[in-house]
């Protein structure tokens, strides 16, 4: 009752229509309107093309900024977009060792903890460490089914070379890697935001239990982390 009813309701109604028609690029229209709502579905899931996704990824987007930010904003976490979860990134290099560590946590739109992870890299320099912490990082959503992920850095340099239009034949492996992970059909961005405002992911990135090369998952946030967390939730923007 529900695939004959429901589903063509939500394709062929006027008032459904009318969100479409709202909803949707000029282009994509008449795909939308052409085909069943089997095939608009299909084509969505497979395809990489959700109309609504789809039209909010065609949007210009912002590059990331080197301007000043308010004083008073430098330690705010920025919410990502309603929908998208957040995948805080950050690294440490010992500059007496050159031992590297990663760390990542992931956060829904309200702040609340989903997942976190950090993992040792050894030996490494800091602009390896970063394109590490962010393969490691969209690696770890993949496997686990986060979908719609807005990865937040506070490397610039990094997002740079990964935002950069010739990235595809880059002379970095990693970046090359990075690249053709996000080309997978889920939705992906990558935006910077200032150092205070990524306090709880480079404390996670600086406390490693786990062993050697070992990516160690932490489904509970580790109790050092929790004030800042709930810090981060009072203070957040939107």
């Amino acid at each position: 009752m529900a695939e004959e009813t429901v589903l063509p309701t939500l394709h062929n109604c006027v008032e459904s229509k009318e969100a479409w028609l709202h909803l949707l690029t000029p282009q994509m229209r008449g795909v939308f309107f052409e085909q069943d709502f089997h095939s608009c579905l299909r084509f969505n899931l497979c395809a990489h093309k959700s109309f609504v996704w789809a039209r909010y990824y065609n949007k210009p987007r912002k590059q990331p900024s080197t301007s000043v930010h308010r004083v008073e904003q430098d330690h705010v976490w920025p919410r990502p977009p309603f929908g998208l979860i957040c995948l805080n990134v950050d690294m440490a290099v010992s500059p007496n060792t050159g031992m590297g560590s990663a760390g990542g946590l992931f956060r829904d739109n309200d702040g609340r903890w989903l997942m976190g992870f950090n993992k040792f890299l050894g030996i490494t320099s800091p602009l390896f460490a970063k394109l590490w912490v962010i393969y490691i990082s969209i690696k770890v959503a993949w496997d686990n089914g986060f979908e719609y992920v807005q990865v937040q850095s506070d490397c610039l340099d990094t997002i740079k070379l990964l935002l950069d239009p010739n990235r595809v034949c880059s002379s970095l492996s990693l970046v090359r890697a990075i690249d053709l992970y996000r080309r997978k059909c889920w939705l992906t961005e990558i935006t910077w935001i200032p150092c205070d405002a990524n306090k709880p992911t480079d404390n996670l990135a600086k406390s490693i239990t786990s062993l050697p090369f070992v990516v160690s998952i932490l489904e509970e946030s580790p109790d050092y982390l929790r004030p800042m967390l709930a810090e981060d939730t009072s203070v957040s923007l939107y």
